[in-house]
């Protein structure tokens, strides 16, 4: 799933237009983002951040690069097929949050 700081008929419509496959959820109150620190100094837009989850909640990669969006998805599909994924101090600054949310939430795996 996807979420961003935009309205839910702005997901809908970007959607449509590119069939992603995948659910999109707004965070138009932006409560999500600043839990994750994703918000960017300039502008409305959150920092590309990815976590890949698997089925029973087990947080499998935290990705945290906008320098490429094709790298990107490929570091979470490779996270997907198993590939060991670089742990730096900003992946392990990504769990951390996620760990704290998903305790949170009432949830534990990672």
């Amino acid at each position: 799933m996807g979420i961003s700081a935009d309205q839910v008929d702005e997901q809908r419509q970007f959607d449509e237009l590119d069939d992603l496959g995948f659910t999109l959820l707004s965070d138009a109150d932006r409560v999500i983002g600043p839990a994750f620190d994703a918000e960017r100094e300039t502008g409305p837009m959150y920092r590309r951040l990815t976590f890949v989850i698997d089925q029973d909640s087990t947080v499998l990669a935290a990705i945290d690069d906008e320098s490429d969006m094709e790298i990107h998805a490929d570091l979470a599909l490779d996270a997907l097929r198993g590939a060991p994924h670089p742990t730096g101090s900003t992946t392990a600054g990504l769990l951390d949050r996620w760990r704290r949310l998903s305790n949170k939430l009432g949830r534990r795996k990672t």
